[in-house]
């Protein structure tokens, strides 16, 4: 149960919740990535978007897309080209579907030197999509990338504790 548990992120979590909110509030918020289109992302000025891994694109600790974001993730893939990475802490793999995995020694929030490592002086102009507040929403405010907020792929075979901090984080959204 514990190597969940992202300590940084909960401690963090606490800052973000008593003094620093706005870096919980995403810019846009979506049911899935299927509804975000990457023509529109482009052409708006996005230079390149990080995607998370688990239960963003994939299941948790799966390294397949899940097939329900596959064309879509494709069709970031085709607009962004090398510009669309991957960024996991728990991929085992270097790629997934041909996308570039940036792995991480930090959990999110925290931990942005492969992401400058990569884009180097392109960083302004990046967008990133998950599906944790405290995580990836918070992540890409404290690094000014536009930032996107899509439900969980897959709840169910989640734990209580899980599905409470889910329900916690769209509250805090909702109130934000």
């Amino acid at each position: 149960m514990f190597k969940y548990l992202n300590i940084g992120s909960f401690l963090y979590s606490l800052v973000v919740i008593f003094f620093k909110r706005k870096l919980a509030q995403p810019h846009f918020c979506f049911n899935s990535i299927n509804d975000i289109d990457p023509e529109k992302l482009k052409e708006s000025g996005c230079q390149g978007v990080i995607l998370d891994k688990d239960n963003t694109i994939t299941f948790f600790y799966e390294n397949e897309l899940a097939p329900q974001v596959a064309d879509t993730v494709n069709e970031f893939k085709k607009v962004f080209g090398k510009n669309l990475v991957i960024l996991s802490n728990t991929a085992s793999n270097t790629e997934i579907n041909g996308i570039q995995v940036l792995k991480r020694s930090f959990k999110k929030p925290f931990g942005i030197s492969s992401v400058e490592k990569y884009f180097k002086e392109n960083k302004g102009g990046l967008a990133i999509i998950g599906d944790r507040v405290f995580t990836d929403i918070v992540f890409g405010n404290r690094h000014n990338f536009l930032t996107f907020y899509c439900n969980p792929l897959d709840l169910k075979k989640k734990s209580r504790i899980y599905r409470w901090v889910i329900k916690f984080e769209r509250s805090l959204i909702k109130k934000l």
